[in-house]
């Protein structure tokens, strides 16, 4: 439980960094992106669109190769990233707060704004196909074992579409939805909403479209960014604006703990421990 190292970087990070297969650690903040070996000694750092590009949550990704993805707000494109730190290639996609999703052919979507929807690139940085949403897709795009791909909007619709970019179904949420799905092994998708009402909603629905089951939680639990966490068991954790819920698969509820903050995204640890963090800055 002690401070192994730590790094000072003269910018606001408000991202999840990615830690590749040497230990090495990429951080984006809203200026730059940065990198660190795994002692904490900085290797390099590279500025995106001419600094201030305001990633927000837009967190990098690392592809098989080494490859770092990450999307941009104000420069407003998607950017390729080796592991030296060498820009390969950047596109025009939009302002965009999301996470990119890598496919299994080397494609990667991710969500924007403006319009809003879903984009396409192509590993080589070319952009296959634009999507529109009815709002904001502010969080990471998933993808399933057969490439169809799921995304929330800030409107309150769940999409789900076919690698070729046609719309294969939607699904109205209870609300606005700043919370990515996710994806069981069972072909389950977990979806938080109630970004802008006074009571979030936990809805599961299969990846036919189908809603399978829902819960309204009470007031004050709401305005909820984080994304849902889905155990071996087929259990759903999630985290509303002031506690942590465990859920059956078929909808009960199993416990509820109220740690004192609004509650980050519930990372499962060795032996089944509950990983989240707190808007009072603790992780418990």
């Amino acid at each position: 439980n002690q401070l192994a190292w730590q790094a000072s970087i003269p910018d606001v990070v408000s991202t999840v960094p990615a830690v590749d297969a040497a230990g090495n650690v990429y951080v984006h903040s809203h200026e730059a992106l940065h990198a660190y070996d795994g002692e904490g000694g900085a290797l390099w750092t590279l500025e995106l669109g001419g600094g201030h590009v305001r990633s927000e949550s837009s967190s990098p990704v690392i592809g098989p190769d080494g490859t770092l993805y990450v999307g941009t707000f104000n420069a407003e494109h998607l950017f390729a990233v080796s592991p030296s730190g060498e820009l390969l290639w950047s596109t025009a996609v939009g302002r965009s707060y999301s996470t990119p999703a890598l496919a299994g052919d080397g494609s990667i979507y991710i969500g924007i704004g403006g319009v809003g929807g879903l984009v396409k690139v192509g590993s080589d940085g070319t952009v296959l196909w634009q999507a529109e949403a009815d709002g904001y897709v502010h969080t990471a795009p998933v993808v399933g074992p057969d490439g169809t791909i799921y995304t929330a909007s800030l409107s309150g619709t769940l999409y789900a579409h076919a690698p070729d970019g046609r719309r294969v179904w939607t699904l109205a949420l209870g609300d606005g939805s700043w919370s990515a799905p996710a994806l069981s092994t069972t072909g389950v998708l977990s979806v938080l909403s109630g970004y802008f009402s006074s009571e979030a909603v936990l809805q599961a629905i299969g990846t036919d479209g189908t809603e399978m089951w829902r819960h309204e939680f009470g007031p004050g639990e709401y305005r909820q960014q984080a994304t849902p966490t889905v155990g071996a068991d087929g259990t759903v954790y999630v985290s509303t604006a002031n506690s942590l819920h465990a859920f059956a698969p078929d909808g009960r509820l199993l416990w509820s703990y109220a740690p004192g903050g609004g509650s980050g995204s519930p990372v499962i640890g060795p032996g089944g421990i509950l990983y989240v963090g707190q808007s009072l800055q603790v992780l418990q």
